[in-house]
């Protein structure tokens, strides 16, 4: 009943009724505007309330059951239009001499033809059936069927997120940050959540609005090669019956081509890693631990960060949480459970920024940035590449590439870089492993291109070499 109430009438009657409102409005402005009373000031004042709420705010409503108590007033207006249509009409008559019982039945019908008229549009509006009026609820069924025991990554457009997680039955906390106006389109969207979600092991979803005339976003018109994943269309609903939009729903299927479930011994660190104490073995410790604690003091970081006690790694810098932000941070070298060695990094927080660490300066040449990372829970990290601009004094990120990882599973993550990446004046590249949930990582380095191309020549030349002697 409150359904029908709230919904339902506001949405099959307003129309009508709205429209007898702004007529009253007006008649009522030209009535009174001479007299400067009261009433004028309401009449003046509803007019100006009712055009900003139907031109404004009304606009950015998810629903029309939030602006349904003006239907009060609206049939208040309309009541009053009904019986001042019949003065007026009575006045009309006065002036022109036209006294007759006929003229009275005419003049005595008008508020109940005006009620006639409202009665059959509001009628017309609630028995008129919209075929694909249920588009979005279409969209989410099959999407909700899509994801049925399955983890994933939906994106949406923003004014429809919440009642497509609601139809699909789906944690509206689920649905990642929405494509929003600092898009210059819909496909500048896609590209970046394309390229975001590529290295996720669960597949990811997109549904958004697509306009009759706008070019299909496909894998040859997004320019997103098979390394990023499978990408196709699953479902697509036109929105009205001029079949000038649809919503569709897309699915990519990553490549995740960057990272792999590592679930082999960790080896040991290649002897041409570049990657100062990847193996995180070495501690900071006398002036050094006495310098980077009076820093993270300086600083105002956490108290976690300013007692010796723990264990900080030499030759990273760690991003450190402050109290004040109200966030949650401990990153420390931990022995206890240890993937590799006596010591992993061990990083925990309760926030989308979460932890992160930075590597030292590694020199400017064509490599490859790998690491292990264990997921003590659900987790999301990034790794980025980046390096100081001199020219312009700031940071120029080149790539950033995003994981999602599951409880209790190890990955291993391999990202290539690339000399042309850096301006030749600047000395070389540096590396933040970021990301938020409960992770240990260990174990990273940076191994130049050519060195791991002649160890695969190496390794290939000794198996021909005993294939021949066999």
């Amino acid at each position: 009943m409150m359904i029908i109430f709230f919904d339902k009438i506001s949405n099959l009657l307003f129309v009508p009724i709205g429209v007898s409102t702004l007529i009253a409005l007006i008649l009522g402005f030209l009535l009174f505007w001479k007299k400067h009373d009261r009433f004028y000031w309401i009449i003046t004042v509803s007019i100006c309330f009712m055009l900003f709420w139907r031109l404004g705010v009304y606009s950015l409503m998810v629903s029309s059951r939030y602006a349904s108590i003006l239907l009060y007033p609206s049939v208040v207006f309309t009541a009053w239009l009904c019986f001042q249509l019949k003065d007026l009409a009575e006045r009309g008559i006065e002036k022109k001499s036209l006294h007759c019982s006929r003229s009275q039945k005419i003049i005595s019908s008008i508020p109940w033809i005006l009620v006639a008229g409202l009665t059959t549009a509001s009628l017309v509006k609630i028995f008129h059936f919209n075929s694909y009026e249920n588009h979005i609820v279409k969209i989410s069924k099959t999407l909700a069927k899509e994801i049925e025991g399955k983890d994933f990554h939906l994106f949406t457009t923003s004014e429809e997120g919440g009642r497509i997680a609601y139809y699909a039955n789906i944690n509206l906390e689920a649905v990642s940050p929405a494509y929003d106006q600092t898009y210059s389109s819909i496909y500048d969207f896609l590209v970046e959540k394309i390229d975001y979600s590529s290295n996720f092991f669960e597949p990811s979803y997109f549904v958004f609005y697509l306009r009759k005339g706008e070019p299909e976003p496909d894998t040859q018109y997004l320019k997103i090669g098979s390394e990023k994943g499978q990408w196709e269309c699953i479902h697509r609903e036109d929105t009205s019956r001029r079949k000038n939009k649809e919503l569709v729903l897309y699915r990519l299927i990553p490549a995740h081509t960057n990272i792999e479930i590592w679930e082999k011994d960790i080896p040991s660190l290649s002897p041409d890693n570049l990657c100062q104490n990847g193996d995180f073995e070495k501690v900071l410790s006398g002036k050094d631990l006495e310098e980077r604690l009076s820093y993270y003091k300086t600083i105002e970081a956490s108290e976690f960060f300013l007692k010796p006690e723990h264990l900080f790694p030499s030759w990273w810098w760690l991003y450190v949480s402050k109290p004040k932000t109200g966030f949650f941070t401990e990153m420390e070298l931990t022995a206890e459970s240890s993937m590799a060695g006596k010591y992993s990094m061990n990083m925990k927080s309760n926030n989308e920024n979460g932890w992160g660490i930075k590597s030292d300066l590694i020199p400017r040449q064509d490599a490859v940035f790998s690491g292990f990372v264990r997921a003590e829970t659900n987790a999301r990290i990034r790794i980025q590449s980046f390096y100081w601009d001199f020219s312009q004094k700031e940071i120029k990120y080149i790539k950033t590439y995003y994981y999602s990882l599951s409880h209790g599973k190890t990955y291993r993550f391999a990202v290539p870089v690339h000399a042309s990446d850096v301006p030749p004046e600047d000395k070389g590249f540096f590396f933040n492993v970021q990301g938020n949930g409960h992770v240990l990582v260990d174990n990273i380095q940076f191994v130049p291109t050519t060195k791991i191309l002649q160890d695969i020549s190496d390794t290939s030349a000794d198996s021909l070499n005993k294939s021949s002697s066999d």
